[in-house]
């Protein structure tokens, strides 16, 4: 019976060791593909943002677009120009965070009303918009004589018709020969109406009053009626002439 119990344990000890031989071998031989699963993510749909530009930085003459804040693949810009064109520029450029696209010259400066970005962002990100708008320069201040009258000694009404086909914001008056009290101006416009001005002040031979300005800052001039008190005396000629600051034509009618 002993001898027999030690045979069974022989023939167990020998299949362990043999059965733990062949997972070994098993490790050492190379696995082989037998099949395989594909997944293709639907392609991120760009999102689309739109710069809208201030008047004073309309005239562009280069841009580029930087990440703020996060991520985002920049597909393609669309500027809006003021008349309504629209001129697209290709991009193709993922930015990370506080990357900056290449600069994009236009070949001339024109005014542009909005520019369209479309991008995938890459989670949340804030894109914005680097431009070099050229200033326009601001308008030089044009006056134009609209005539002279003789004036009389003391107080005197005198009216000056305006024959000027321009529109003006403000008016000035200069004399020439003895100071002049200007004491009251009423002004009648084109379209019938009229603005009185008291002024009551001494303009001094030779010189000019400050702008006036006009009420509506763009009006056609028919008449003005002046009410005045100069110290002229003898041959020596007195005038009161009027200046007209002219108004630019993109300036809104008042």
């Amino acid at each position: 019976m002993r001898s027999r119990f030690f045979t069974s344990a022989a023939v167990a000890a020998l299949f362990v060791l043999v059965g733990g031989m062949e997972s070994v071998s098993a490790q050492d031989r190379p696995l082989r593909p037998v099949g395989s699963v594909t997944f293709e993510p639907e392609p991120a749909a760009p999102e689309k943002g739109v710069f809208n530009l201030k008047p004073d930085d309309r005239r562009i003459r280069s841009l580029r677009i930087v990440a703020d804040e996060g991520s985002a693949d920049i597909r393609f810009l669309t500027l809006i120009y003021a008349n309504g064109e629209t001129e697209r520029v290709r991009v193709r450029q993922v930015l990370k965070e506080g990357e900056r696209t290449n600069m994009f010259r236009l070949a001339e400066p024109r005014p542009v009303r909005a520019i369209e970005v479309s991008y995938v962002p890459k989670g949340a990100v804030t894109l914005v918009l680097l431009a070099d708008p050229r200033r326009p320069e601001p308008p030089v201040a044009e006056w134009a004589e609209l005539g002279c009258k003789s004036v009389g000694f003391l107080v005197d009404r005198d009216v000056l018709p305006i024959n000027s086909p321009d529109r003006f914001k403000a008016l000035r008056l200069r004399s020439s020969g003895f100071d002049i009290e200007l004491v009251e101006m009423l002004v009648r416009y084109g379209n019938g109406t009229r603005d009185n001005f008291v002024i009551r002040k001494i303009i001094p031979s030779g010189s000019r009053t400050g702008p006036i300005d006009l009420r509506g800052d763009r009006r056609r001039i028919s008449q003005i009626d002046f009410l005045y008190r100069t110290n002229a005396v003898g041959l020596v000629k007195t005038k009161l002439c009027v200046e007209g600051l002219k108004a630019s034509e993109t300036e809104e009618d008042g």
